[in-house]
């Protein structure tokens, strides 16, 4: 068996709340067995969930027939509350040519705007965002979206980090 530390047996991932990792349980004789992350961090009473989605030029020119997901629907009875809305621009040698600004959405709210002036230019970029007053769509995913035309140029990449918190409504 390798050791964890090879990394060309065990590749190293940006980890997603459902991944699963290994532990042994104290409590069954030191069996080995697997657990989420998202117990994990239950188990510590961590209040909120951190992700951060790398989109590639590709993606970002194909988003108005292809928006992407950032966080999957929570589920029956459930509903994401997004705590901020972090986003960086890693500009590129070509700046995008974005005609109209792209949105952070859940369902038909807003969560945030990122504006022409963000996407179209050389330059990293970085901007924190937050709403006051959106209307939480039950069981709805959180996606980045262009409700107009493709950019058709631009090699950037866009980091979205969301600080966020799945509520179930029933003990609420």
């Amino acid at each position: 068996m390798s050791k964890i530390s090879n990394k060309a047996a065990y590749p190293a991932i940006a980890p997603v709340l459902t991944d699963y990792f290994v532990l042994t349980d104290n409590d069954s004789n030191l069996a080995t067995k697997t657990c989420t992350l998202t117990a994990l961090s239950n188990l510590f009473q961590v209040e909120f969930n951190n992700v951060t989605i790398a989109i590639s030029a590709a993606q970002l020119k194909a988003l108005t027939g292809t928006p992407i997901t950032l966080i999957a629907a929570p589920g029956a009875g459930k509903v994401i509350d997004v705590l901020s809305v972090f986003t960086f621009l890693d500009a590129g040698v070509t700046a995008y040519d974005f005609p109209n600004s792209v949105s952070v959405k859940q369902g038909a709210a807003s969560w945030a705007t990122l504006s022409t002036p963000f996407l179209n230019t050389v330059a990293d970029k970085a901007q924190h965002m937050s709403s006051d007053d959106v209307n939480c769509e039950i069981n709805t995913s959180v996606t980045l979206v262009n409700a107009g035309v493709n950019a058709t140029v631009g090699d950037g990449i866009l980091k979205v980090n969301l600080r966020y918190r799945v509520l179930t409504l029933s003990t609420f």
